[in-house]
């Protein structure tokens, strides 16, 4: 098994503990207050196994692309985890998720998925700073 290949497998075994524990799933109503808990489900997913790491992350996060990036965040990676957690591909998952985020939201899908993919590198760099404790 390719390293790509092993991080997907591991991400979908991540997702679905994540599912089963926060009640998450694709198409899951859940109010914008919950953009916390999605948020660190998101780095939890990504094998982050630290909570404290997580929440950080998250609180830097918010701080870098503000609340409203942060709900349509939540919103895409709730539908990524649940369909991660479902054998998706990793990248298909990423772009289904944009893909419905973009008609429920009523935003243009390229648009969304810049914005959308510049969040996810920003919460990497949050991840790593609070790794390193800065």
């Amino acid at each position: 098994m390719d390293s790509k290949r092993a991080i997907s497998s591991s991400l979908a075994r991540g997702a679905a503990r994540l599912v089963l524990t926060l009640g998450l799933g694709a198409g899951a109503t859940v109010p914008a207050s919950a953009s916390t808990e999605d948020v660190l489900a998101i780095c939890l997913a990504r094998g982050i196994d630290n909570r404290s790491i997580c929440a950080c992350a998250g609180e830097k996060l918010t701080g870098v692309i503000g609340a409203e990036a942060v709900r349509l965040y939540s919103r895409v990676g709730r539908e990524f985890i649940g369909d991660m957690a479902k054998g998706m591909d990793m990248g298909l998952s990423w772009d289904m998720a944009i893909d419905v985020v973009s008609r429920t939201e009523g935003i243009g899908r390229i648009p969304l998925l810049e914005r959308m993919n510049r969040a996810g590198r920003d919460h990497r760099i949050a991840i790593r700073q609070c790794r390193q404790g800065s």
